[in-house]
């Protein structure tokens, strides 16, 4: 027999996929999802969740499969403003010496890091690998819309 997951470690896994485990109701009560219903949930995203040891393993996989990501899939410019963000490197890499940022309108614009300030955050251990990261801010106006 399984062991079922605890309840901390099941909401923990369940945020760290973006999905929202409470809500407040109209009268202020907050409402939990059910363990079940976060299950569910997790399993249609392809995440086991099904007993402790099962939310233990997903999140040390998930938490190194973001960790490990260069950057976020989606960085929001409001008012063409392009806002600092983060980059990760394993190990002693640096951030990249040049990236290219693409605009929802298909406009590209290449970008020399070294032209712009980068500042290191610190560091992360996650399984065996070591996860840098570097704040960028590039100061950089798109063009709206």
């Amino acid at each position: 027999m399984t062991q079922p997951p605890s309840t901390a470690g099941l909401h923990s896994l369940a945020r760290m996929h973006g999905i929202q485990t409470s809500y407040f109701s109209v009268q202020g009560v907050r409402v939990r999802a059910p363990e079940d219903t976060l299950k569910a949930l997790l399993g249609s995203l392809g995440v086991k969740a099904n007993s402790a040891s099962d939310c233990e393993e997903s999140r040390k996989e998930s938490e190194l499969r973001l960790s490990s990501r260069p950057l976020e899939p989606v960085i929001i410019a409001w008012d063409g403003l392009l806002p600092p963000f983060d980059a990760r490197t394993l190990g002693d890499d640096s951030p990249p010496g040049a990236f290219t940022i693409a605009t929802e309108g298909g406009t590209t614009m290449r970008v020399d890091s070294r032209s712009i300030h980068t500042e290191e955050q610190g560091t992360k251990h996650v399984g065996s690998s070591t996860i840098r990261t570097h704040r960028i801010d590039t100061g950089i106006h798109l063009p709206l819309g």
